[in-house]
């Protein structure tokens, strides 16, 4: 479908969207999801990316990649011996 101006879902119960392959969609301007809770589910790799900066998941890591990573809040450091030649 083309649509040269707003698509608005409005659903009073519970919504679900599937495919069987790929699934693509592109928005030329803001998409915006309000909801109570919000899930995005894969089995093998969800990417987040916006410009040079990504948010990479996958069942066995967390990733965060761009110019400045910023973590705010508080901290307690705990590690494994790390040893710096």
């Amino acid at each position: 479908h083309r649509v040269a101006g707003a698509v608005l879902t409005s659903s009073s119960g519970t919504r679900a969207d599937a495919a069987g392959g790929d699934y693509n969609e592109v928005a030329g301007g803001a998409q915006i999801f309000k909801a109570i809770t919000v899930v995005f589910e894969a089995t093998d790799l969800l990417s987040v990316v916006m410009g040079g900066s990504t948010l990479t998941l996958t069942p066995a890591s967390v990733s965060l990649a761009g110019a400045k990573i910023t973590l705010d809040g508080e901290v307690v450091e705990e590690s494994v011996l790390v040893a710096d030649n």
